[in-house]
């Protein structure tokens, strides 16, 4: 029986925490959708009324950016320029 569900289990071609997603050059731009889903997920939550969820997640969304970007920004200058 264990050695049926392993042999189906190594037979998988696609095993994400121990083959992860080649994301090399493209892995900064994941934090857009990081930023989205963090923001539909918490207008969703404190929203009374759910025709204030799109406008809402969108302003949270691009704050999360903003935020994200200058905080980079400081820190940059924090480790290279001093």
């Amino acid at each position: 029986m264990i050695d049926a569900l392993l042999a189906c289990v190594m037979s998988v071609g696609y095993r994400p925490f121990f083959d992860p997603y080649p994301v090399d050059g493209d892995w900064l731009w994941l934090i857009v959708p990081l930023a989205f889903g963090v923001a539909i997920v918490y207008k969703t939550l404190s929203a009374k009324r759910l025709r204030d969820i799109p406008l809402g997640s969108l302003k949270w969304a691009i704050q999360i950016l903003v935020t994200m970007g200058l905080s980079a920004c400081v820190i940059y200058g924090l480790v290279y320029l001093l």
